[in-house]
């Protein structure tokens, strides 16, 4: 999931969190992710499309718009609100080329985004500006693009080691997903030994960074 803090285009002063459908890792109509996006939304959150074209073989353009229709779809129903906005996970050059028009969705890769606003990035968790100061002299709108994966309670010190985080984070969620759909699954792998596993990988990352 990222987010993007997008003026113009019909959404304003808010931040819209763009949501991979098709993705390894999460399921949308897990009940988990279902929460997620609903607390997004109580708390103004706009939910649009982050949608991933190397999933499908595309000729054209039309086919291209068919499929982000389509993904929108299914994310408005999970949603249960209406999905606006499409963004792409990784484009082409063979789509940012272009500023694809689609009925009743705004392209945050449209050219409004990079011309007549200031686009930032923290790819990579790496600002490519000085975001401490940004050219408001020059530019009266912006659009920020964040990535939630990079930031915690407390910072990081580079992105090996926010990575590595993200690691420790699914073993642990692995093993719950099992402890619950397998029944006395502690007697097989318990949850201590869980945490000696994670130990272990700490104090090997800890002499690798």
């Amino acid at each position: 999931m990222k987010v993007k803090f997008l003026r113009g285009g019909g959404i304003r002063g808010k931040a819209t969190y763009f949501v991979l459908v098709s993705t390894n890792f999460y399921n949308i109509f897990s009940k988990d992710s279902k929460e997620y996006i609903s607390k997004i939304m109580e708390c103004g959150g706009e939910i649009a499309l982050h949608f991933d074209e190397t999933q499908y073989e595309m000729n054209d353009e039309e086919e291209l718009i068919t499929h982000i229709i389509e993904e929108r779809n299914i994310l408005q129903g999970v949603a249960g609100m209406p999905v606006r906005v499409v963004s792409m996970h990784r484009p082409s050059k063979q789509f940012l080329t272009k500023d694809l028009k689609i009925e009743g969705i705004i392209n945050a890769y449209g050219k409004e985004y990079f011309s007549e606003m200031k686009y930032i990035s923290d790819s990579r968790r790496n600002w490519r500006e000085d975001v401490d100061n940004l050219d408001f002299e020059n530019y009266k709108r912006f659009c920020i693009l964040t990535h939630p994966i990079w930031y915690d309670q407390t910072e990081k010190e580079n992105i090996k080691a926010a990575l590595y985080d993200q690691i420790i984070k699914s073993l642990r969620d692995k093993w719950s997903y099992f402890e619950e759909n397998i029944s006395n699954f502690e007697t097989i792998f318990s949850l201590n030994e869980i945490n000696i596993l994670m130990e272990k990988i700490k104090r090997l990352n800890n002499e690798i960074i």
